[in-house]
């Protein structure tokens, strides 16, 4: 359990580099910075920590119940689409601004993290299918 978390933060903070710093750029120099309500980082910070926390619970599942990591998976993606919402209130009660860049500036890095962390949990997933074989 513990190389297999070592290898998640590995990977997900180089994935948190790579792709927050390629944000980042565009937002800074093709977009206008200031018109969006949350800062590129305050978004990564937030689905990097979200990813990662979840993934632990996923991890610890798999190791008490392992026939159960599935639905802990699902359950965690809804979990984590709750805090999204949460995470997105603001955007969306304000009243004085267009929240669709916001909102679609969160969703994109959002739906990359999940892929990761889907990756992660099917490689989980294989290799408790390869123990019982």
């Amino acid at each position: 359990m513990k190389q297999k978390l070592v290898n998640f933060i590995k990977y997900i903070l180089l994935f948190t580099v790579l792709v927050g710093g390629a944000q980042y750029l565009f937002v800074e120099f093709v977009l206008e910075p200031s018109v969006y309500y949350y800062h590129t980082f305050a978004i990564y910070g937030f689905l990097f920590a979200v990813t990662l926390l979840l993934y632990i619970a996923i991890l610890y599942i798999n190791s008490v119940f392992s026939d159960y990591t599935g639905y802990a998976f699902m359950a965690s993606s809804f979990f984590k689409m709750l805090l999204a919402i949460l995470f997105l209130l603001p955007i969306i009660r304000s009243d004085d601004r267009s929240y669709i860049a916001d909102v679609l500036l969160f969703f994109v890095p959002y739906f990359l993290y999940l892929f990761f962390e889907t990756f992660f949990v099917v490689q989980l997933l294989n290799d408790k299918k390869e123990e019982t074989v």
